[in-house]
């Protein structure tokens, strides 16, 4: 978080702010990653963070002379599955497969006129899935 709230404070590298996303290495095909957004701090989860991270684990992995092309990526939030496509072609990609999680739902009014919101109505979490959701995580975390 202290790395995270630098950026946000700016700095002459990332003058517009950037995101920040830490690995840990679960296993030889696996990783868990939290990410601090700009704007946001620390959030459950992003998709272009779970891509780019599996791709820096990928490519780690193969300098080390490992093959590694399918990645599950965990995070607090989600749970995907990264498949790097196309290996040294300009066509090469990270296709992630997973679950996209309600967390949470508000109301709010916008007023067009000024641009402003208002009347926010904040509306709670959605417990039973994430509830669920970590059970499919842990089941995962069986199968590793």
């Amino acid at each position: 978080a202290e790395k995270g709230n630098r950026i946000e404070a700016g700095v002459p590298d990332f003058p517009n702010r950037t995101n920040l996303s830490h690995i840990r290495e679960i296993n030889n095909d696996s990783i868990f990653v939290r990410t601090f957004e700009r704007g946001a701090g620390f959030t459950l989860s992003c998709g272009s963070a779970m891509a780019s991270s599996a791709y820096a684990f990928y490519s780690k992995a193969r300098s080390m002379g490992h093959s590694v092309r399918r990645i599950r990526v965990v995070t607090n939030g989600g749970l995907v599955f990264a498949e790097i496509k196309g290996e040294g072609s300009p066509e090469q990609s990270v296709d992630i497969v997973g679950n996209a999680t309600n967390v949470f739902f508000a109301d709010v009014d916008f007023e067009q006129s000024t641009g402003k919101l208002s009347n926010l109505f904040q509306g709670g979490l959605y417990l039973d899935e994430i509830s669920a959701f970590e059970g499919v995580v842990n089941d995962s975390e069986r199968l590793s």
